[in-house]
């Protein structure tokens, strides 16, 4: 009897790593999101193209271009009451 129930028992907990579709696809993306990580930290990700010429724009494109980028800065954010719930206070 003991012997039939430790039977049952091991075939129990060993049907737990029966499912080789989740661990093969676990094993093949291993490192995946570390990888990504690492090559977003790259300074300069685009070295091969080093050799060639960028596009260039006018100075005074550029000029107005930092001016609306910089502009975004001067703006305080407004305070949101995200808990509103309909609530009115």
């Amino acid at each position: 009897m003991k012997a039939i129930i430790l039977a049952i028992t091991a075939t129990a907990l060993l049907a737990g790593c029966a499912s080789f579709q989740e661990t093969y696809t676990l094993d093949r993306e291993f490192g995946q999101a570390s990888q990504a990580t690492w090559d977003k930290q790259t300074a300069y990700p685009d070295h091969q193209y080093a050799k060639n010429t960028p596009e260039e724009i006018d100075g005074i494109t550029a000029e107005n271009i930092m001016q609306v980028y910089n502009d975004t800065f001067n703006k305080t954010p407004e305070k949101v009451n995200v808990f509103q719930l309909g609530i009115q206070q």
